[in-house]
């Protein structure tokens, strides 16, 4: 699967090549109207309807036959209207296929929530591409149409990629809401006091781990949700897949990855006999309340231990993962040496994930402030100091990231740095410039790496309204 970064190099090849027409195109487009458009199109549709099948295909022979005389030759074409006339409805009807992709892919989004910005971005230029190469081949003059003929094409080669790009994007999160469905129907069984075989979970932490090694990354993902249900499976997928990924990157702890990343999936199971308005709860809770939460990782534990084929190790960092290395937690409060290494993983990867996330009674942090906060949880000795600064592999500025740099200009973060070992190139990814210093959006690719440009330096993350207005103006 292509880059970010080299997808979105791809889209701005295409939008400088069509620059230009955009502007001739509104000047010609102003004196067509509505009326015209629709008798032409009738028109096109009634002469296809007219020809039989095979007079097409006899035709079309004839047509190919003739290009490849032409290509080998250089020569004049013996009919140029019609071997034009024909690539012309080709690449229209190529272009109109792009569209109905794009938009299915759109609504298939819908289901999930909001696009991911990189996702959403390269979507809607994609859009616009299309629609812009169609009105420019719909309009092109007859002594010009050779050219607009040979850039439409090109560019339909080139959305032809993105599309699959985009819908293997589609996919990828459909498969990872059949893993949140997945692990919501399992803890379901389990509450509802069935016995349900834990093969399919298996193959649950088997896929997760998959994902995590091929993408090197494990960036949680949120969907906004009122049912606790989905929440709460929503947020155990989440912290599996960060699991995952400090884990994968511990060579130790490589080999026990799998029961790691189960008890992520499990460790909040006991969350479902919280009712469902204090997970909703704007103010503070009632101590009855904060007594009954506390009790969860019991209660997970308690239902676990009748399950067969849950390991020891599965159960013990289950009920250990809202312990505190300074024995501040729950629900038991131990301390670092009491504690398994998986639980103290599931400390550090649950308390990031929850950060990250939006509740009723804060908001929601950036990956950044969550990895800084969490850093700083593990330096007042509360989280493991080992496993915490493994977040940093996550990157504070993550792929996607509008970023302000020190020299006035404004970049996005299209690669991040290995940085578990030298924490200091968690902030010195390769970005793509945006906006110069000067405040003229920069077209053409250009690309630096802060850990080599030593005079550059990240200053801020944009706020998601200026990013839009960024993205809006690129």
């Amino acid at each position: 699967m292509a880059s970010s970064g080299e997808l979105q190099a791809r889209i701005d090849q295409l939008r400088h090549r069509l620059r230009s027409w955009e502007e001739r195109q509104q000047n010609e487009s102003a004196g067509e109207s509505i009326e015209d458009r629709l008798l032409e199109i009738r028109r096109r549709i009634e002469e296809r309807q007219s020809e039989s099948s095979a007079a097409r295909r006899q035709r079309d022979a004839r047509i190919d036959d003739a290009e490849r005389v032409l290509e080998d030759s250089g020569a004049a074409s013996p009919w140029p209207s019609e071997v034009l006339g024909r690539r012309r409805r080709r690449v229209l009807e190529g272009l109109n296929d792009r569209l109905c992709l794009l938009s299915r892919i759109a609504e298939r989004q819908k289901e999930f929530g909001p696009a991911p910005p990189e996702q959403d971005r390269i979507h809607r230029h994609a859009l616009r591409l299309a629609e812009m190469a169609g009105r420019a081949l719909r309009g092109a003059e007859p002594e010009t149409l050779e050219t607009v003929l040979h850039d439409a094409e090109a560019i339909d080669q080139q959305l032809r990629q993105t599309c699959s790009e985009l819908l293997e994007w589609s996919e990828t999160e459909l498969a990872r809401q059949r893993q949140v469905e997945q692990i919501e129907a399992f803890h379901s069984a389990v509450v509802a006091g069935e016995n349900p075989s834990v093969e399919p979970l298996r193959n649950l932490v088997t896929s997760i781990i998959n994902d995590v090694e091929e993408c090197q990354t494990a960036m949680p993902r949120f969907v906004p949700s009122k049912s606790t249900d989905r929440m709460v499976a929503e947020h155990s997928v989440n912290v599996a897949r960060v699991v995952a990924f400090l884990a994968w990157n511990d060579s130790l702890w490589q080999p026990h990855r799998e029961s790691i990343v189960m008890a992520a999936l499990l460790q909040d199971v006991g969350m479902r006999r919280v009712p469902t308005e204090w997970l909703l709860q704007e103010g503070t809770l009632s101590s009855p309340q904060r007594v009954e939460i506390d009790r969860h990782p019991l209660v997970a534990a308690a239902f676990l231990a009748k399950l067969e084929g849950i390991d020891e190790e599965v159960v013990r960092a289950v009920l250990g993962h809202h312990e505190r290395c300074d024995g501040t937690g729950y629900p038991h409060g131990k301390r670092a040496a009491e504690l398994t290494q998986p639980a103290l993983l599931l400390a550090v990867a649950d308390d990031f994930v929850g950060r990250c996330a939006l509740r009723p009674y804060r908001p929601r942090r950036t990956v950044r402030q969550a990895i800084a906060e969490v850093l700083a949880e593990a330096e007042a000795g509360r989280l493991d100091v080992a496993w915490t600064r493994k977040l940093l592999n996550l990157s504070l500025y993550p792929v996607g990231t509008l970023v302000e740099l020190s020299n006035g200009a404004i970049a996005e973060v299209v690669a991040t740095q290995e940085a578990s070992e030298d924490p200091a190139l968690a902030v010195k990814p390769v970005v793509r410039l945006r906006i110069d210093r000067s405040g003229k959006p920069v077209h053409l690719p250009r690309y630096w790496n802060l850990a080599v440009r030593g005079e550059c330096r990240i200053v801020r993350e944009l706020t998601p309204l200026e990013a839009s207005e960024v993205l809006a103006a690129a």
